[in-house]
């Protein structure tokens, strides 16, 4: 009796994360027959390609300054410390 019980409880946990688990259900999608490269999609007007040109010239600049700075930092000397509980004041 008691594992029949045992049997009866364990498909019910079963049935139970099977039904709760929510389920996926997929179709074909039909092929698009136009195409998506319309007039409308490829205009890019000279004012905003100045914008993109200023924006990528303002990220080139910043992106060099940094290799710059960080050129600048490597060739510092190094402070050399011979013993970690000297104290320079």
């Amino acid at each position: 009796m008691g594992s029949f019980v045992m049997a009866l409880t364990e498909l019910a946990f079963t049935a139970e994360i099977a039904r709760s688990t929510p389920q996926i259900v997929t179709q074909l999608r039909k092929p698009e027959k136009g195409s998506q490269l319309d007039a409308g999609a490829l205009f890019f007007d000279g004012e905003s390609r100045t914008m993109a040109n200023e924006q990528d010239g303002e990220e080139s600049g910043q992106a060099a300054r940094n290799l710059e700075m960080q050129a600048r930092l490597v060739e510092l000397p190094q402070p050399v410390c011979r013993s970690p509980l000297a104290i320079t004041i």
